[in-house]
């Protein structure tokens, strides 16, 4: 990542020269750097920020010191440490070569005497650290260098640091120390007092790989995993590897036993054991049937210890968790995440601690950071399927890693957190999870600010924010404080208090023109109007200057704009600007649409009391959505804006803006106040009126045949050499990349692309082509963990996704030409530089035809939003592509109309390839009628070959419906394949 490169570069200036960044794993970032006082080459590693709230850093860095008295010539040797802005790095030999795990990769197994050389040296180096108390926790054939023929062991010790460091809460960074292939068994148990033999163990994995080209437990599913492990049910080595001396079987056989006693005690013992290979490569040593023996005799020791009750607990718990592993995983391969993780949360509560699940956390879990101030906060946690007051109590702030689960249809909690003299605040959790700051501003909540306890209503400490100033004659960016909006709707029994306070007779409240569609009516004109039905002051649907019986707590209806406003005015407060309430509303947005609006009071048969159901936002604000719409202080259309829709209203007004007339009454209008503490200089940019403009695509006519042909051969590029090459290649936990590039079919800057290839999975792949929307399109660098979030489960499925990089994003971004600099739709540059995106994603498919390991006759192309916006474009000039998916895509409502040349909606018809569309029915950037219907309608796919999916909820659509439809679209389409859980 460019930023974080230049970070690291600043920060370590003074000691080292850092050139480029060498790959990402699943602990840390590596950087090819140059020591300064003696250069050298090094590799430095700076562990990933996820890991930061939950590690010590010092004590972290105390750990590893022990490390660097490790000197030994099998041992890559630590030589600095430090930490970066609170991020710890540490320094080693850059080793040029490749690592073991390489060389299996490219090259397959060993010749019985390297195998058993290279062990030696692991053995040695691990020997040597093991007599002085320092295990390494995470053997695997990635973490052995080979340099000059011989081996190096990298990161001992830094997983054992690691947990240390942590105080044993590495899991609730959902990052898993070790590797499940390679774990012993205890280690996949949960078992936390690890020794020496557990090291045995995974180098006993590595010999078994380098002698028969594949680890014992060679599965894909984490089921297969941990039942292997715990039960050894896996090929026998000689199985695996006909032909092997005897004692070489046994010793690996010896090494992988199930029960840690039942291992050598010695690193060395075993590499003893292993003997040298036969110079002329028979079999020899005590023969066949001695090695048949000394197994049975093994596996006999093995039933004798079972019987003994304190292994026979170990490994019932062991079984139960492989049991619930496996069940888990299968939740969360076919999408069930809420399943998977309220399953994930019970196994947590029997087996804290279990390493193999830390593995699966992440597809269906958030670890986020939860800050009190003041701190000492009590947190509780409650699924949307618990009593009303039922809630669990999970700690006290600050917490580091609180578990929460990602957003799905059915993943729906709520956060509550008190203090003695301070108001309760509630939450959903995205309200303070990292990722949601790039949809929805100066986002996540660093830290949840309680206030006093104190009287009058109820309210709600909302972030402050930053806006592009949205009005053309202003520069720059505004800046918005921190604000209050009201927990609930104003009751009754509150507006009466104005009402019996002589509010409708005092003019100090009434301070703006008493406006009616346009004509300013006198005071005495207007409160004639503003009575009651028995002609008293009050609301439209009172009687006697007072309101029904038993509905003191049930929201006030039936008052204008102007009620609105002088009720705010009695209390000190404001009626929000459409900015203010949007921000805090936010029940709209993304994540949590699907989980608001489902609870909301919404094409209803009445009002509800407020606060009495669970529709809370994510910032625990009751009824932003149904109940009452509720008066905005912005103008628009002749009246004044209303946001959130009534009970009244069907679920796809929820998002939109609606002006009503200022003395409009009707029964669905209600009021919430905000307190605000902005200068009015800048309170004043978002005052203004509201307006927007929506084209609507019904009706719409696309060009002719002749004319769309002349457009298609826009597209064309004469065929010439790609010159492709790997730049730079890297893994992540969950799958494999390389970034590519090849020359584009245009002048100007050279083509790219990342491959993101799965883990132990077997070409050639299906291969899904991806375009992103540009939220994700316009970082000036790819980010992994984002990437994971969007494309991951489609890599977890066994297919490669390939994400171009189209001209202008990403690192093909400059300062020249690059989206931002188009000019907007309905420009020649936006055309020139959209067929251009095209082009990049043919000539990607150009260069996907030289690999053999993708199967180019299943590609598919999936886009999300912009990308979903594009699909028509794509498959209609690429005709390679073999299916597509659109995810929150549509024709656009709002800007400049395209030039006919790049018009999505002329490629539509002429697309025939099955296309799957999954959109949010309150869609306000593709909404349903004028851009989602004449999407779908225009297709030229066959009808049984297309289908519209469509979810409560906005710009977006819940994970676990996503990933179970697309999946399934592709099984359909493209054939299925084995699934694996990342």
């Amino acid at each position: 990542m460019v930023e974080r490169l230049e970070q690291v570069r600043k920060a370590l200036a003074h000691r080292y020269a850092v050139d480029r960044e060498l790959g990402e794993g699943g602990m840390a970032t590596v950087y090819l750097a140059t020591d300064l006082k003696h250069q050298r080459p090094v590799a430095i590693k700076v562990l990933r920020p996820k890991l930061a709230p939950t590690i010590g850093v010092e004590r972290f860095l105390r750990e590893i010191e022990v490390i660097a008295h490790l000197q030994h010539p099998h041992i890559l040797m630590l030589i600095d440490s430090g930490d970066i802005d609170g991020l710890p790095y540490y320094v080693m030999p850059y080793v040029e070569g490749q690592s073991l795990s390489d060389h299996l990769a490219a090259q397959g197994p060993f010749p019985l005497d390297e195998a058993l050389r290279i062990t030696h040296e692991i053995a040695d180096g691990l020997h040597h650290a093991h007599e002085k108390g320092i295990i390494h926790r995470d053997i695997k054939p990635a973490n052995v260098l080979m340099s000059g023929g011989h081996a190096m062991i990298a990161d001992f010790g830094i997983a054992t640091a690691l947990e240390y460091a942590s105080l044993g809460r590495m899991t609730e960074t959902g990052i898993s120390l070790g590797s499940p292939v390679y774990m012993s068994p205890e280690q996949a148990a949960g078992e936390r007092d690890l020794d020496r033999r557990s090291d045995i163990y995974s180098l006993a994995c590595v010999t078994y790989e380098m002698l028969s080209g594949k680890p014992p437990v060679d599965e894909t599913s984490m089921q297969s995993i941990v039942t292997g492990k715990l039960t050894g049910a896996f090929r026998s080595l000689d199985q695996a590897c006909p032909g092997l001396p005897d004692r070489v079987v046994a010793a690996v056989t010896k090494a992988l036993a199930i029960n840690a006693t039942d291992r050598y005690e010695t690193a060395r013992a075993y590499s003893e054991a292993l003997g040298s290979a036969p110079s002329d490569g028979t079999v020899t040593g005590p023969g066949r049937r001695r090695m048949i023996v000394g197994v049975a005799a093994a596996a006999a020791v093995a039933l004798v210890a079972f019987g003994f009750s304190q292994v026979r607990a170990r490994n019932e718990r062991a079984l139960f968790a492989s049991q619930q592993l496996a069940e888990i995983g299968r939740l969360a391969g076919l999408g069930q995440l809420a399943d998977a993780f309220y399953l994930a949360e019970e196994l947590h509560a029997a087996m804290p601690g279990l390493d193999s699940l830390d593995v699966l956390r992440p597809q269906f879990t958030d670890f986020l950071p939860l800050r009190t101030n003041p701190p000492g906060a009590r947190v509780y946690r409650q699924s949307y399927d618990d009593p009303v007051d039922e809630w669990e109590l999970i700690g006290t702030t600050p917490i580091d890693s609180l578990r929460a689960p990602k957003w799905g249809a059915e993943l729906a909690i709520r956060l509550k957190i008190e203090a003695d003299g301070y108001r309760t605040v509630e939450l959903l959790p995205n309200a303070i999870a990292p990722w949601a700051e790039e949809w929805l501003g100066r986002f996540p909540m660093d830290t949840v600010i309680l206030d006093p306890t104190e009287d009058g209503p109820t309210m709600v400490r909302i972030p402050g924010f930053e806006l592009a100033d949205p009005h053309p004659e202003h520069d720059g960016r505004l800046v918005f404080d921190d604000y209050f909006m009201a927990k609930y709707e104003v009751t009754n029994r509150e507006y009466k208090t104005f009402v019996d306070a002589g509010g409708y007779r005092n003019r100090e409240y009434w301070t703006e023109p008493l406006m009616d569609e346009g004509r300013e009516l006198s005071w005495e004109d207007a409160m004639d109007r503003l009575t009651d039905e028995t002609g008293r002051p009050g609301p439209a649907n009172w009687r006697l200057g007072t309101y029904e019986a038993g509905h003191d707590d049930y929201p006030v209806t039936a008052v204008s704009y102007h009620e609105a406003a002088a009720y705010a005015r009695f209390m000190n407060m404001e009626l929000p600007t459409s900015w203010h309430w949007d921000r805090a509303a936010i029940r709209f947005l993304r994540m949590n649409s699907w989980i608001v609006t489902p609870n909301s009071n919404l094409t209803g048969d009445g009002l509800w009391a407020v606060g009495s159901r669970r529709s809370m936002s994510a910032y625990g604000l009751y009824d932003v959505a149904g109940n009452v719409r509720e008066w905005c202080f912005n103008p628009m259309s002749g009246g004044r804006l209303t946001r959130g829709a009534a009970w009244t209203d069907p679920p796809w007004e929820v998002g939109l803006l609606i002006p009503k007339p200022e003395f409009d009454r009707s029964h669905g209008n209600g009021i919430r106040l905000m307190k605000r503490f902005d200068p009015d200089s800048i309170y004043s940019h978002v005052t203004l009126a509201q307006t927007r403009r929506i084209r609507d695509n019904r009706g719409m006519q696309p060009v002719s045949d002749t004319e769309y042909e002349i457009y298609r051969r826009m597209y064309d590029y004469d065929d010439a050499p790609l010159n492709s090459a790997i730049e730079a290649t890297g893994s992540t936990e969950y799958y494999r990349w390389e970034k590519a590039t090849f020359d584009p079919p245009y002048v100007g800057m050279r083509g790219a692309a990342y491959v993101l290839l799965p883990l132990e999975r077997n070409p050639p792949y299906q291969t899904v082509i991806a375009w992103l929307g540009s939220g994700r399109m316009r970082a000036r660098f790819i980010d992994h963990e984002r990437l994971r979030q969007s494309l991951g489960f489609i890599v977890a499925s066994g297919r490669a996704v390939v994400l171009p990089l189209y001209m202008g994003t990403f690192e093909r971004d400059d300062a020249n030409f690059s989206l931002n600099s188009s000019g907007g739709r309905g420009t020649t540059a936006h055309r020139d530089l959209s067929i251009q995106w095209h082009k990049d994603l043919r000539r990607t498919v150009d260069y996907l035809e030289t690999r053999d390991d993708i199967d180019t006759e299943a590609l598919a192309f999936y886009g999300l939003s912009w990308g979903g916006s594009e699909l028509p474009v794509a498959l209609a000039v690429e005709n390679r592509l073999k299916t597509g998916v659109a995810f929150i895509g549509g024709l656009a409502v709002t800007g400049n109309l395209p030039l006919p040349e790049v018009n999505p909606l002329n490629f539509l018809p002429r697309v025939t390839v099955p296309v799957l569309m999954l959109n949010g029915e309150q869609d306000v950037v593709f909404p349903l009628e004028t851009s989602q219907k004449p999407f779908f309608e225009l297709l030229g796919t066959p009808a049984e070959h297309k289908k519209h999916e469509l979810f409560l909820g906005s710009h977006s659509v819940p994970a676990d419906v996503r990933i179970r439809l697309t999946l399934n679209w592709l099984d359909r389409y493209l054939g299925e394949v084995q699934r694996r859980v990342p």
